[in-house]
């Protein structure tokens, strides 16, 4: 795998885990609406986000501001999917669970980069994506929580976060594939990092304009953003800096499911986190089994490709 899109990869994965983290403790110890937290922190990433590119570009010089269709819409798909895992976040017991179920989109991004751009798949490289799929439900499978030790009101809030899951999984394998299209059609990284950060603004702009009561929301919790901005800001720097490694790297490499197979790093880094920050979320021995052969897996890909 070239070089830069590993590194970028990896990168990309634990500034993700950073933004799960922080929202989970924002959402639930705060409590802090999730389309709150998403929208304040969605901004903030569009803001740095373009700041810093606009640094970077400084030293690379490339036509930034040339119009990108392609990497706009794929930051609406964005916004949405990220819109949808923050529910998910919210509403599972350890955000780990939640990203397991998640990178799942690794096959849905696999088999539509093999048909639209004949992007090469080999069988061990399936094989790993697989042992890392299988890992990453292996963690989520394994919850200390189960379903008969809730009540029915938090057992239905268990079967909410698979299915704000899977809406993100669907919205974020668009994405991704017109990322490596804007690729394609010669876009450099930057041009593409700045239009996917605009999209997901453009999307911002969309939810409240279809559900305008979201405004009133946002207003009602302007004292408890004010006292948690900086948790905000921050969350909104990992998730900028998340979205220009995540298209510079998709951009760089040959099939974006590589990168997502990679990003799947995050899965651990969050398991562990969260298990450190909350006695409930640790790790039993088969959730640890499970996380060192995840990351064997990415290991295998990342010198396969």
């Amino acid at each position: 795998m070239n070089n830069l899109a590993l590194i970028l990869s990896i990168f990309g994965s634990l500034v993700f885990a950073g933004v799960a983290i922080i929202n989970k403790v924002t959402e639930t110890d705060r409590k802090i609406d999730t389309s709150v937290v998403n929208n304040v922190m969605v901004l903030s990433a569009v803001i740095m986000g373009s700041i810093i590119l606009a640094f970077v570009n400084q030293f690379i010089k490339a036509p930034i501001l040339k119009l990108n269709t392609i990497a706009l819409t794929a930051g609406v798909f964005g916004y949405l999917a990220t819109l949808m895992l923050n529910k998910s976040i919210q509403y599972a017991s350890n955000p780990a669970l939640t990203v397991a179920l998640f990178r799942s989109q690794i096959i849905v991004t696999a088999i539509i980069a093999y048909i639209v751009f004949k992007s090469k798949m080999t069988n061990p490289m399936l094989a790993c994506i697989g042992v890392i799929i299988l890992s990453a439900f292996a963690i989520a499978i394994s919850s200390n929580e189960t379903d008969k030790d809730k009540n029915k009101k938090e057992t239905t809030l268990t079967t909410n976060w698979i299915f704000y899951a899977i809406i993100a999984i669907i919205a974020v394998s668009f994405a991704d594939n017109l990322m490596k299209y804007s690729s394609i059609l010669k876009y450099n990284y930057l041009n593409s990092s700045l239009y996917v950060l605009l999209g997901n603004l453009l999307g911002l702009i969309i939810y409240y304009i279809v559900d305008s009561k979201q405004l009133t929301v946002l207003y009602n919790n302007t004292d408890v953003i004010y006292k948690n901005i900086y948790l905000l800001v921050l969350s909104g720097l990992c998730f900028g800096l998340h979205m220009i490694s995540l298209t510079s790297a998709i951009n760089f490499s040959s099939n974006p499911a590589i990168v997502k197979a990679i990003i799947t790093l995050d899965i651990v880094l969050i398991a562990i986190v969260s298990g450190l920050i909350n006695a409930e979320s640790k790790l039993n021995m088969k959730q640890w089994i499970s996380c060192i052969t995840l990351c064997g897996g990415i290991v295998g890909i990342s010198l396969l490709e």
